[in-house]
């Protein structure tokens, strides 16, 4: 439960790390920014623009966050975090809770898993459709 009221409450308060933790932006309201980015620039070089899907990553048989390297947002990492060990999220801090990481895993497999049905369903549907309804499922 813990680590679901850090997930669910950095959508409201997102602090700014540079102005110190008693500072917040965003428009305190549930966003998914942790997953999607805290704007539009983050947003896109999060997404695919492949079937409204998210990048993402198969290892060992499991879908994870692209590498930093392959979508480079803002990440906070504790120093000496080997690169293989660095994955692009939405929410610079979730790189320092292994709790709050698998929230933003838990998130985008199923925004990638929404847009396969989505794309069963609407195969007419393009990557921008299939991505901003996946984004209101």
């Amino acid at each position: 439960f813990t680590f679901f009221a850090q997930h669910f409450t950095h959508m409201f308060f997102k602090t700014d790390l540079k102005a110190g933790p008693a500072f917040t932006w965003g428009g305190h309201g549930v966003d998914m920014s942790s997953i999607y980015g805290p704007d539009k620039k983050s947003e896109n070089t999060l997404r695919s623009f492949t079937e409204g899907k998210l990048k993402s990553q198969m290892l060992n048989g499991e879908e994870w966050p692209p590498y930093l390297s392959d979508a480079p947002v803002k990440m906070l990492y504790p120093p000496g975090t080997a690169a293989k060990d660095k994955f692009a999220l939405g929410h610079e801090f979730y790189g320092l809770l292994p709790g709050l990481f698998v929230y933003a895993t838990v998130w985008l497999r199923e925004h990638n898993r929404v847009c396969d049905v989505l794309k069963v369903q609407h195969p007419e549907w393009d990557d921008e459709q299939l991505y901003q309804t996946a984004k209101l499922v």
